[in-house]
């Protein structure tokens, strides 16, 4: 969260889906990420929004990756329904985009997953509990 880009083409997602498919709680690793506050945890996040989340017609939402399970898809979006996370990341985006002199392409893909947090995501709804609580901290 603190690399950005991580070593051999990996994404954050990447991990997060391997951690969730080895049935991690990953509410800690997702808090962990919204809290870390860099550049490069923003940058990661701006990935996930741009380029590895799909948000279906009925709201529902999945990663784009073809290791991803019904679980992780689950916790992730529950995670991204929690109305402090986006706020909390919607912040972090606008403070990188007014004060972060991001060069062009990055402004631009920054600006795009500050729209899709603020507009795309407004249909996306908390999926049905898992047969685990998960406990945001």
């Amino acid at each position: 969260m603190h690399r950005y880009p991580l070593p051999d083409g990996n994404t954050l997602t990447d991990l997060v889906i391997m951690f969730g498919l080895a049935h991690f709680n990953l509410m800690p690793l997702l808090q962990a990420w919204v809290s870390a506050g860099t550049k490069a945890s923003v940058t990661h996040f701006v990935d996930l929004l741009v380029y590895e989340l799909r948000i279906m017609s009925n709201g529902d939402m999945r990663l784009d990756n073809a290791f991803s399970d019904v679980l992780v898809n689950s916790q992730v979006a529950f995670w991204l329904s929690n109305p402090t996370v986006r706020d909390t990341w919607a912040e972090q985006m606008e403070n990188a985009l007014l004060h972060g002199q991001l060069p062009d392409e990055e402004a631009t893909q920054t600006s795009l997953a500050y729209e899709i947090l603020a507009i795309g995501l407004d249909g996306l709804s908390a999926p049905p509990p898992l047969s685990s609580p998960i406990i945001l901290l």
